[in-house]
This record gives structure tokens, sequence and C-alpha cells, in this order.
């Protein structure tokens, strides 16, 4: 029997020869190797802070805020300017009709005892506003009583004559009316007297007048002896007036 010839195993190429031999052939070709690249990390998800959630609040609270605003300020302001715009001094008949549509007496007082502490340039209504603030009777005398210091002489000079028509007592209203006697407007200083003149009467008329209005009298009798009349005005015959109301019902 003849002997079987047995191949070295050393004769078969590896797998790494195989390889190898294969990256020559592309490379003679003149073909690239195909690189194998490790995928990318994932960049990391960030966290969650309380800074997003916040800002979100703020705001939300923010529009909150703006809304109540509007709701509660800027639209009452609006609408009373509107309904003054139709109301004044120079125009008593609708004196009634301004406090109806502002609700009310009572509704009527706090929406303009507001409307009055808006500057002149987002209420240019404001010296009516005093005047129909006192249509509101006796629960507008405290708001009345702080617009007799207003940088606005026109509303002073109103603000006297709504005390007036509020009903103020003399105790209430004659120490604030007679440091108006003395104001650089001459308006005022009429209004003012004419307003002590109907308290005195209306004094004089449930009792007598009352000794608080002697405090009035010597500012009257200078008011009264300057027959100029400023601009017109008859702050003369105001303060006369005036000072026969407080010495006559006083006899």
């Amino acid at each position: 029997m003849a002997p079987t010839e047995t191949i070295p195993t050393s004769k078969w190429p590896s797998n790494d020869e195989c390889g190898s031999a294969a990256e020559a052939l592309k490379q003679s070709r003149g073909e690239e190797a195909p690189t194998v690249t490790e995928p990318a990390e994932q960049p990391a998800k960030p966290l969650r802070t309380w800074r997003p959630m916040a800002l979100w609040s703020a705001a939300i609270l923010a529009a909150l805020g703006l809304t109540w605003f509007v709701g509660a300020v800027v639209v009452p302001m609006v609408l009373t300017h509107r309904a003054l715009e139709r109301g004044g001094a120079d125009n008593e008949i609708n004196g009634e009709a301004v406090i109806a549509e502002l609700g009310g007496p009572e509704r009527a007082a706090r929406r303009l005892t507001g409307y009055l502490r808006l500057p002149d340039r987002l209420a240019s209504r404001r010296a009516v506003a005093a005047y129909e603030l006192g249509l509101c009777e006796r629960r507008a005398v405290p708001a009345l009583l702080g617009c007799l210091s207003d940088p606005n002489p026109d509303v002073r000079a109103m603000a006297a004559v709504g005390l007036e028509l509020a009903e103020a007592t003399p105790e209430e209203a004659v120490p604030g009316l007679a440091g108006l006697l003395r104001d650089a407007n001459a308006n005022v200083q009429c209004n003012a007297a004419q307003a002590l003149a109907g308290l005195a009467f209306t004094a004089g008329n449930h009792g007598g007048v009352p000794p608080v209005f002697d405090i009035a009298v010597p500012a009257l009798e200078k008011m009264a002896a300057d027959k100029r009349e400023p601009e017109g005005i008859p702050t003369a015959a105001a303060a006369a007036l005036a000072l026969e109301k407080i010495r006559g019902d006083a006899k």
C-alpha cells in the first residue's frame, strides 16, 4: 500500500494573511480600505432646573396682575372720564345724570375719588370730578378736603364748591376754606368766599352761625375792601356776601 502524502498546514494562508493580501490588492488598484469608526458618544441631556418653571410662573402672575389692573383700574377710569365729559359746574342739568351713570352716589364717590388721584396729564377732567364729587353727599367730604390743597387751582376752586354741595359741617369745611381766601388764584378765592357764604346761610337756618367762622373774617374783610376784581372775578362781592351771612346770622 502506497503511503499517503500529507499537506503541511503551514502552506495554507491564514485569515490575517488573506486580509493583508486583499488590502494590498486594493491599494494596487487605487482603492482605499474602508475605515471603521467608533460611534460618537451622545451628549448628556441637560438636567432640569427650577429656573424655567420660576420664569413661567412669574410670567403668568404678571399677566394675571396686568389683567386685574386693566379691569379694576383702567376701565373704570376711562368710563369715569367719559361720564365727566358730560358734566360739570357749567352743566348742572347733567350733574345728577353723571352720578347715576357712575352707579349712584356711593359708587360714584369711589370712582371720582380714584379719578382725582390721577395726575392732570392722565385725567384732564379732575376739576369737574371735584364738582361732581360734591353731589355724592357727605361721603365725599374727606376727599374734597384733600382737594383743597391740590396743585391744580381749578381743582381747588371746584373742591370749595363741592364742600358746600356735600353739606359739610362748618367745623369740617371752614378751616380749609379760610385758607383758600389767601390763595394766589382769584377764582379759588372767590369760590371759597361763596362756599363760606352758603355754609353760613345754612348754619344760620339751623341754630345760628358757629364761632368757627370767625377765623375767616379777617381774610374776608381784606378781600371785600379790594375793589380791583382781578381777572374780572368778583372776589370783593363774594367776600362781602360771606361777611353778611356770617355777621347777619350772628346777631
